[in-house]
């Protein structure tokens, strides 16, 4: 919660800190008359502080610059982690539209093929009452013609 979040002119200013002011480095003794540290300082690593190594890469006082990098680090992977989880969001978000979109267009496809469906029974029963129908009207004028014929040989004879 208390992060430090730096303005680009107070990043700019710190630039030109360390560009104009070279790190100053001081010369060690040797590891044996060393004081064993309680806790091991960043970027002080055993090779360092050995018999060959003279010079530490750093003071103590620029521990509140490492602190200072260290924030600019939380910051810049702070806004590197909210960027890539508003791009994700975005996805999530355009990916439930197409969803969505695919499921009414499904919808719609479903709901017209049954339309359809129901249209084509519809017209093939119409069709299937109007050849009973013709059937029946066959049937009438066969029995028709039949009784005409036999009223015909009935009146010749």
């Amino acid at each position: 919660a208390n992060r430090c979040f730096f303005t680009r002119r107070a990043a700019s200013n710190h630039k030109r800190k360390e560009t104009t002011q070279p790190p100053k480095q001081i010369e060690m003794p040797s590891s044996a008359t060393l004081p064993t540290p309680r806790k091991r300082q960043r970027g002080i690593s055993e090779t360092s502080v050995s018999a060959s190594a003279s010079i530490i890469p750093y003071e103590k006082e620029d521990n509140n610059e490492l602190n200072h990098h260290k924030d600019m680090f939380d910051i810049t992977t702070y806004v590197k982690t909210t960027a890539a989880t508003d791009v994700l969001r975005s996805e999530i978000t355009a990916l439930r539209a197409d969803l969505e979109h695919e499921r009414s267009l499904r919808s719609l496809e479903r709901r017209k093929a049954e339309q359809s469906d129901a249209r084509l029974r519809r017209q093939v029963q119409f069709h299937l009452d109007e050849v009973d129908e013709v059937q029946n009207l066959l049937e009438e004028v066969r029995k028709q013609s039949e009784q005409d014929l036999k009223k015909m040989r009935e009146a010749r004879t």
